[in-house]
């Protein structure tokens, strides 16, 4: 899903720097570069000079090392190599999040975590169809938490499961390309130290989609009135979905809700992994709302019809001919 950076009025921007200042050979007092001099300002911009990181002096106010943070990109060449550093101790201590950027079909995002100057690999995942030469690349990391996603491109993000370093309070940026690129840079509150902020979990609109969410069964016409079922879904760190499953006038719905474009409703898709009630209507494939909100958050599915040739679907009517439909609705916990 495509990242989008904290609102203005949330309240969750701990610092940001859009490096519009004077041409300098370092990027000034409020970061300290590792090799001395690895970057500079220049054109309104920061740009590596000999490769390497720069880790901003703020330290998160809570303290924290559940953060988000995110920098662009600009006029990205094949090859180029990306780093926000997360929940950063030091130089040598943090955790890295990592966008390569190469063709259209074989970019990457790697996540990393950083014990005594050696990475170590948590999780990484090619990008597909990415599209233009800058984007925002944005990492968010709490306990049990570590994503990395950019914009423009096709199933971007990257998760992994993984322990905070003790007083990892900072943030920061890295590459090992000369003559890189970056701008605007953002540190920013987790989801898990101010409530209004982003995570992992998806977003709809302007608001943050929570990890657990309630489906609602109901059914209707003879063949499927006894249906009336609710159950959780809950968030899938590691594939980026909700999944849950119940059984239901004795028969199973296992269901995947999938994350949108993180922009609209209209998105979200709904797959049925059972096979009992779909076969007559669409079989497990997946479905769009007919209808939602992202604030309050809500979905709305079907209503999709179950015939004759839906054999093991009863749910309270007695078999052939009997007809009848079912529909989700998908709220908040």
């Amino acid at each position: 899903m495509p990242t989008r950076r904290c609102c203005c009025g949330s309240g969750c921007v701990i610092v940001a720097d859009d490096f519009g200042r004077a041409d300098n050979a370092s990027l000034g007092a409020s970061w300290i570069e590792y090799p001395s001099a690895a970057f500079e300002i220049f054109s309104n911009q920061v740009r590596s000079v000999n490769g390497g990181k720069a880790i901003h002096n703020t330290v998160h106010p809570t303290p924290s090392g559940s953060m988000a943070v995110y920098i662009d990109t600009v006029a990205e060449n094949e090859g180029d190599v990306y780093d926000l550093l997360v929940n950063v101790v030091d130089a040598n201590n943090h955790h890295l999040a990592r966008f390569v950027r190469n063709d259209l079909f074989d970019s990457e995002i790697l996540l990393y975590i950083v014990s005594g100057g050696v990475e170590t690999l948590l999780n990484s995942a090619v990008i597909g169809s990415i599209s233009g030469t800058a984007r925002t690349f944005s990492a968010f990391i709490a306990d049990n938490e570590f994503c990395a996603q950019v914009t423009f491109g096709i199933t971007s993000q990257v998760t992994a499961d993984t322990t905070l370093k003790a007083l990892g309070y900072q943030a920061g940026i890295g590459t090992t390309t000369l003559s890189l690129l970056m701008d605007n840079f953002e540190f920013a509150h987790h989801l898990q130290t101010k409530a209004t902020c982003p995570s992992c979990v998806c977003q709809c609109g302007i608001e943050y989609v929570p990890p657990c969410l309630n489906i609602h069964l109901e059914g209707s016409g003879t063949r499927m009135a006894a249906l009336n079922c609710d159950f959780q879904l809950r968030w899938n760190r590691t594939n980026a979905y909700w999944e849950g499953t119940a059984n239901c006038c004795g028969i199973d719905w296992p269901m995947i809700l999938n994350c949108g474009d993180a922009i609209s409703w209209e998105t979200f898709t709904l797959l049925p992994l059972g096979f009992d009630c779909t076969v007559t209507n669409g079989g497990n494939v997946a479905r769009s709302p007919v209808s939602g909100s992202c604030s309050p958050f809500l979905l709305e599915f079907g209503p999709y019809a179950v015939t004759s040739g839906d054999l093991a679907c009863l749910c309270g009517g007695v078999g052939f001919p009997d007809t009848g439909s079912w529909t989700a609705t998908i709220t908040e916990c």
